[in-house]
This record gives C-alpha cells, sequence and structure tokens, in this order.
C-alpha cells in the first residue's frame, strides 16, 4: 500500500476508537453525574463543618481569653483581700500569749474568683497535739461575706443552721475580738465561729472551724521545705519540686504586696504536713507569727519578696538550699554571717545554671523575679507581667515536660 493509503487507515481506525469511547462514556453520562452530585454534596458539607469547627473555634477561645482576663483580674486584686483579712486576724490577737501562736496559710493555685484563705491555727509552734493548752492546732476556712455565697452544709451545725435566704447570713452572727478566747470555746468544731471585721463595719470576713481537718492536722507533724530539701528519702522529686515552685509562682501574684509576705520567701517559713511518713507536698503551708513584736524587716534597697522567690526556685530547681550550694561560701560577711544583698548575689551566681538543669523556661522566670528591682503598686501592671512571664513561663515549661 503507498504512503496515502496507510494514512488513511490510521485516520479511519483512530476516528472508530474515538466513537466507540465516545457512545461508551455517553450510555454511562447520567451514572456519571449522579455520582459527581454525590461527591459535590459531599464537599458542601464538608465545607459547612469546617466553617462551624472555625466558628466553635474562635467561640472556645474568646472564651478562654474571657475566663484568662477574669482570673488574672482576680488574682491581681487578691492581694488587698489577703492584707484586710491579715490584719483583722492581727487586731483579733489580743491574748498574753499571742507572741506563741502562727498561723499556717494553705497556698493554692487559684482558678476560681470567690476570696477564701484556709488557715490552720496553731497555739504554738512547738506545742503538742496532748498538750496542756486550751487548744493545739485547728484548721479554719475564712471567706470574704457575700450575699451570693453559699454557705456549706458541713461548716454549720444545728445551733445557726437557720440561714436568711436574703443575705445567707447565720442569724445573731458574734463578732470575732478575741480569737484565742474564741478557739477556746468548748464545741467549736464543725460550726461557724463569727466574723472579723473593722470598725467601721465595712469589711467584713466569715471564720469556719473545720472539725475533721483540725483533728487531722493535729494528728500529724510538718516539715519545712529546707527540712525536706535536707534528708535523704523522702525528699520531693524532680516533678513533686516543679508542682511546687507553680504553687509558690501564683501565690506570690495572690499576696505580694500584703503583710502575709512582708519578710519575703524561705524554705523555713513553707510547710507541709506529713501524714504516715510522707510529706503532703501537694498541700503546702506559709507559716506566719502575728505577734506585733515579731522580727523587724531588714531593709535592703530592693523588693525582698521577689528576691526570696527567685531563690527559693532555684532551691526547688536544684533540690537543694542556697545553704548547702557551691555559691554560699562566696558570699558571707568576714564573720561568717549572711544578710539578703548577699543572698541575692548568691542566687544571681547559681541561676547561671538553671538552662541545663531545668530548661530556659524555668531559667526565664528565676531572672525576671531576680531582676524585679522595685514595684510600685500604684502601677499594677507589674501583676499582669509577673503571670506572663513567671507564672504562665513555669505551667508551659511543666506540661512540656509532664504532658497530661
Amino acid at each position: 500500500l503507498s504512503n496515502s493509503s496507510l494514512n488513511f487507515l490510521e485516520k479511519t481506525q483512530t476516528r472508530l476508537m474515538y466513537e466507540k469511547e465516545r457512545l461508551r462514556f455517553t450510555r454511562r453520562a447520567t451514572p456519571r453525574t449522579a455520582a459527581l452530585q454525590k461527591v459535590d454534596a459531599q464537599l458542601g458539607r464538608l465545607r459547612r463543618l469546617l466553617a462551624q469547627n472555625d466558628e466553635i473555634a474562635e467561640l472556645r477561645a474568646a472564651k478562654t481569653t474571657r475566663t484568662r482576663s477574669k482570673n488574672v483580674e482576680f488574682l491581681t486584686n487578691f492581694w488587698r483581700h489577703a492584707q484586710v483579712a491579715y490584719m483583722l486576724i492581727h487586731d483579733a490577737w489580743c491574748c498574753r500569749c499571742r507572741s506563741d501562736h502562727r498561723g499556717d496559710l494553705g497556698l493554692l493555685r487559684r482558678s476560681a474568683t470567690l476570696f477564701q484563705l484556709d488557715i490552720d491555727f496553731l497555739f504554738s509552734q512547738n506545742a503538742s497535739p496532748a498538750g496542756a493548752h486550751p487548744w493545739s492546732r485547728l484548721t479554719t476556712r475564712i471567706l470574704k461575706e457575700d450575699s451570693n455565697l453559699v454557705i456549706p452544709a458541713h461548716l454549720l451545725d444545728s445551733s445557726i443552721a437557720t440561714v436568711s435566704a436574703a443575705t445567707g447570713l447565720p442569724p445573731g452572727l458574734p463578732r470575732i475580738s478575741d480569737m484565742c478566747y474564741a478557739m477556746s470555746a468548748p464545741s467549736t468544731y464543725d460550726r461557724c465561729l463569727g466574723m472579723l471585721a473593722d470598725a467601721q463595719g465595712v469589711e467584713k470576713y466569715r471564720v469556719f472551724l473545720e472539725g475533721n481537718g483540725a483533728q487531722n492536722s493535729a494528728d500529724g507533724r510538718f516539715m519545712s521545705l529546707g527540712a525536706l530539701l535536707n534528708i535523704g528519702p523522702g525528699k520531693p522529686g524532680r516533678k513533686e519540686r516543679y508542682e511546687i515552685a507553680l504553687v509558690l509562682a501564683s501565690s506570690h501574684l495572690q499576696l505580694h504586696s500584703s503583710s502575709w509576705l512582708e519578710a519575703g520567701w524561705s524554705n523555713s517559713s513553707v510547710f507541709f504536713l506529713v501524714e504516715n511518713e510522707k510529706p503532703c507536698f501537694d498541700r503546702p503551708y506559709l507559716r506566719r507569727n502575728f505577734a506585733s513584736n515579731s522580727t523587724s524587716i531588714p531593709y535592703t534597697g530592693f523588693d525582698l519578696p521577689f528576691a526570696t522567690l527567685a531563690i527559693i526556685l532555684l532551691e526547688l530547681c536544684f533540690g537543694m538550699t542556697l545553704d548547702d550550694s557551691p555559691y554560699r561560701a562566696k558570699h558571707l560577711s568576714p564573720d561568717g554571717s549572711t544578710n539578703p544583698a548577699q543572698d541575692r548575689e548568691a542566687a544571681w551566681e547559681w541561676a547561671k545554671n538553671v538552662v541545663g538543669e531545668s530548661g530556659q523556661e524555668y531559667a526565664r522566670a528565676v531572672q525576671w523575679c531576680l531582676e524585679k528591682w522595685r514595684v510600685r503598686e500604684d502601677d499594677p501592671g507589674w501583676r499582669a507581667e509577673f503571670h506572663s512571664n513567671v507564672v504562665e513561663v513555669l505551667e508551659t515549661a511543666y506540661k512540656k515536660t509532664w504532658p497530661e
């Protein structure tokens, strides 16, 4: 065949194949169209689900932001109530034995917006439950008066069970003028002890005694953080020390500028209940003396609570006290004594090793505290900065190391 004939045959064959395929696709047009319509419907449903998911995510993010903002605002103003409560408690200790009394403030990472202080009052730091004292250790809960507050039933006894629906106040609630005398009264467990109030009656705080908590605390013993860091078996592990650091950082935000932190932090003022020979590391207490003649606070020229918080964060980081660190001996007076300025200088040197021990985030939190020379109470913005640069940074580092 000639070339022209071959070209004609090829073109004819190609055309026939095309027509064959065209007819085949034409016969299957209806099922194919239905399948494509189903795909379009599923794609439309997917687009709607993605849009709804984006809306839900935005609403959740907005809710989280509002909740966080509300919590931060509450925490930044918590110290005002803590200060008022401290002064009312201080003024109510008018007994001759007031110099012996102590108060262990329960430290918490607060997220609620209800002002509440859990305080264990000690008749004497060295008093034993079986001693000849009117009381040894009583667990109390102090609540700011709020007409919307619902009082837990276990905090009320039958003598004050009738509560006004309008105010939520027990009728005839006594005013506490002498804390020691009120706690020495018979049958004080599981009931409302009374109310602490200022002379004008503007600031009011109700005091409840919890019987079970008082008995359990009295049966146990307490050890300071310094003592626990110095012992061998039973000392807090790395995770437990990190959790303690989170609680102390949050408590610093709550209590700074109040008399609770006037003397700053120390490993000898943070205590833990020991039950069955095991310290309860999730329940730290800050011990304070309410006596008027308590030890005077030395003038340092810098913010003592911030400097001491940095030191205690360092001690929790390395699992040892500053006195046991290699930097203690470098910063001593000629007579071997110490002072807050020398402690701070030793902490600066020690802080250089934090990155290798606990990471960059923990080191940033410690450095932020050491650099905070002074704060102005008329500029409360530093509290939000502290929350962002210390509390949240420590929380982030903790979640990275121990994810839920």
